[in-house]
């Protein structure tokens, strides 16, 4: 499980660094260009999203101890809040504005990207010692 995380964290910062090479290429981009950079960090977002729900947390459910259970659950918190926190960006900068208001879309698409990556370090940071193997990670007791 670790490794696929580690694999999907990877497709993610792929798709990042993609678009932040794209957005800061001499000019405007084709709108094509920004429209299929967003959504491959979309997409790829989604895929390690429902990696984590579908096979990590419910594999992790029952054997967390509480204190390791509550640092899953303010990570969830925690998606979930940075799930709401793009769809406003979208919202707010739909293709059309993008390319219109460019130079003050570079600084709000500055401003995912550096969510984005400060949330995949978090989310490594929680995850990764709760999918080492059982043997290196000791048991953390109940508080």
């Amino acid at each position: 499980m670790l490794n696929e995380l580690l694999r999907l964290h990877e497709a993610v910062e792929t798709e990042v660094a993609a678009q932040e090479k794209l957005l800061r290429s001499p000019g405007i981009p084709n709108g094509d260009e920004v429209a299929r950079a967003r959504w491959k960090i979309m997409s790829a977002s989604r895929k390690r999203r429902d990696y984590i729900d579908e096979v990590i947390y419910p594999a992790l459910k029952a054997r967390l101890s509480d204190s390791e259970a509550t640092m899953v659950e303010a990570l969830q918190t925690r998606d979930i809040a940075q799930r709401h926190w793009a769809t406003d960006h979208l919202s707010r900068w739909p293709l059309e504005r993008a390319l219109k208001d460019f130079d003050d879309y570079l600084r709000a698409a500055e401003e995912v990207r550096f969510r984005i990556r400060a949330y995949l370090h978090t989310e490594r940071q929680v995850l990764k010692p709760l999918l080492a193997p059982a043997v290196a990670r000791p048991r953390i007791p109940a508080a």
